[in-house]
C-alpha cells in the first residue's frame, strides 16, 4: 500500500528538493510559488537560510512529503503572527505534478496539523490559495478549513 508521511527537511534532502522544484518549475510559476533565481541547490539552501535564519529553525517549519520513502513535495509553515491573542501560521505546500490529485497533500496536511497544534502549540492555521488553483482549495476544504474571504490582487 502507498504510504504518505512527512518528515522535517534535512540538509541531505536539499539537492532532491531543489531538483523537484526545477522539474516542476513551469507548474510552480503558474501559481507564483517558484523562485527562479536558484541556479543550484546551494543557492536554494542560502535562500532558505535567509528566510528561516538557521537550519534548526528551518527543520521545524518545513517538511518533506514522503511517498514510499521518496520525497515528492514540501509542506510547511511560515508567517507566524499573533492576532487577538492567538498564534497563527500560514501553510504552504507543493507536490510533484505526477503525484497531484491523489490525496497525498491532503494526507500531508493532516500530518502537519498534528505538528502545528500538538507540538508547536499553534492556535490557527491559514491557507491562501489562488482562485484559479482549485486543487489547492480542495485540499483545505477536505481538511475542514473554511473559506473566509476572496482577495483580489492587482
Amino acid at each position: 500500500m502507498d504510504q504518505i508521511s512527512i518528515r522535517p527537511l534535512e540538509e541531505k534532502d536539499l539537492e532532491t528538493v531543489f531538483n523537484l522544484t526545477q522539474i516542476n518549475k513551469h507548474h510552480l510559476q503558474e501559481y507564483g510559488e517558484f523562485h527562479n533565481e536558484h541556479k543550484c541547490s546551494k543557492d536554494f539552501y542560502e535562500y532558505l537560510l535567509q528566510i528561516y535564519g538557521d537550519f534548526d529553525t528551518l527543520k521545524y517549519r518545513r517538511w518533506s512529503i514522503m511517498f514510499n520513502e521518496n520525497i515528492i513535495g514540501q509542506i510547511g509553515l511560515h508567517t507566524f503572527v499573533i492576532r487577538e491573542g492567538q498564534l497563527n501560521a500560514e501553510i504552504f505546500y507543493f507536490i510533484d505534478q505526477n503525484h497531484q490529485g491523489k490525496g497525498y497533500v491532503t494526507k500531508a496536511l493532516q500530518l502537519l496539523e498534528i505538528q502545528a497544534y500538538e507540538i508547536l502549540d499553534l492556535d490557527r492555521l491559514l491557507i491562501y490559495a489562488r482562485t484559479d488553483n482549485v486543487g489547492s482549495q480542495k485540499v483545505g476544504l477536505k481538511r475542514g478549513f473554511v473559506k473566509i474571504v476572496k482577495i483580489t490582487i492587482f
